[in-house]
């Protein structure tokens, strides 16, 4: 079953079990992105025997999303497989306004879900779903892009590794994970994911942009803070950064109190935060357990294991 252009310059129109089945993978498509966003805020363990992995709900259907384009690609072709991409941006969109306009009216008191459920259930989705459309648009495009240039390349064979290759490569694009301005929630997934800052989100100081990442892998090869261009002044030596970075405890959570300018030169100094992070449950993984008791210490772990950047 494939489709190429007609001798007329169009596109084979779709019938009868052609476009069933196109009908069909579109929609899994979309079910598949939609309800990424919805669930992403529920976190939950699977164990692989070699390691349990915490990780969102909504990375179980989002591979999903990278099978189906690539049959699209394999069997209608690259141009509709990307309008399939662009219609899933469209469709988020359109979920991300419902959201918005759903919170805009009082629930009435006979509702099974009051105003302060739909808050904490949805109001965090709606931001998931902001924050997540460029990547995912980028990250699709590229593995359409991807999965037809090992085509040509193998001459039609070896989907196994075309279909590996164009997903592992375009995740990986869809895994850098940036702060905006304001208090952002950052969740990371299954794999390795970078935490980005920039300089031009933070807050002011005394008054702190405070956001929150969930899912951090503290572990060699996981995944990474990325403060190049957040931090002004620093250098890669874990001493330097005392002067910008402050680690405290907040329950189980690990909260890096952050100075862009390198406010701390003088000790601690709260008036002088613009930026906290707040990495949850990892208090315990990054203080060792409490081996580390101090800020360069702490750093310097940091540092070695490849889990801080900076200039």
């Amino acid at each position: 079953m494939k489709h190429e252009p007609s001798a007329y310059g169009g596109e084979t129109p779709l019938s009868g079990r052609a476009e069933w089945v196109y009908l069909l993978l579109c929609g899994i498509f979309l079910g598949s992105l939609v309800v990424t966003n919805l669930i992403a805020n529920k976190f939950l363990t699977v164990d692989a025997g070699f390691k349990v992995f915490v990780l969102s709900a909504g990375a179980l259907p989002y591979p999903v999303t990278f099978l189906v384009t690539d049959l699209l690609s394999e069997i209608y072709g690259h141009r509709r497989a990307n309008q399939v991409v662009w219609v899933g941006f469209a469709v988020s969109l359109f979920a991300l306004a419902a959201l918005w306009l759903g919170a805009q009216f009082p629930a009435i008191p006979e509702s099974p879900l009051d105003d302060h459920v739909y808050y904490v259930a949805f109001h965090n989705a709606s931001r998931v779903i902001a924050a997540s459309m460029t990547a995912y648009l980028i990250a699709q495009l590229i593995d359409v892009r991807l999965f037809h240039y090992w085509k040509d390349l193998t001459k039609g064979k070896h989907l196994w590794l075309r279909n590996n290759g164009s997903t592992i490569l375009s995740q990986l694009v869809d895994s850098v994970l940036v702060g905006g301005a304001g208090n952002d929630l950052l969740i990371g997934g299954l794999g390795s994911d970078v935490f980005r800052w920039e300089l031009a989100d933070r807050g002011v100081a005394g008054t702190p942009a405070a956001d929150t990442v969930q899912d951090f892998d503290n572990s060699v090869g996981g995944d990474q803070l990325d403060l190049r261009d957040l931090l002004q002044g620093e250098s890669d030596d874990a001493l330097n950064l005392t002067n910008f970075l402050h680690f405290t405890q907040s329950g189980s959570d690990a909260v890096i109190q952050v100075s862009s300018s390198g406010g701390f030169a003088g000790g601690f100094n709260a008036g002088a935060v613009d930026q906290t992070i707040t990495l949850q449950g990892q208090w315990a993984n990054i203080t060792s357990s409490g081996a580390f008791g101090s800020d360069q210490q702490i750093i310097q772990d940091l540092l070695t294991k490849g889990k801080l950047i900076t200039d």
